[in-house]
């Protein structure tokens, strides 16, 4: 978790838009696994500790184990 910066250029007609910064590249890292897993959904260890910081209660959330 972390900043980014998205820029867009172009006008109307045609834009073009892109994104830089750290947790940019970690999401397209994460999307990677995922594709190497076979799974639709991975988080990162950041996302869940930003889960339990919230007051929020999360009972339905289950953690897999690995070895």
């Amino acid at each position: 978790m972390g900043a980014s910066c998205r820029w867009t250029f172009g006008d109307d007609n045609r834009a073009v838009s892109t994104l830089i910064g750290d947790n940019v590249q970690f999401a397209a890292r994460l999307k990677g696994m995922n594709e190497a897993y076979g799974t639709n959904i991975l988080i990162s260890s950041d996302f869940i500790e930003c889960l339990s910081a919230d007051p929020v209660s999360y009972t339905h959330l289950t953690l897999p184990t690995t070895p």
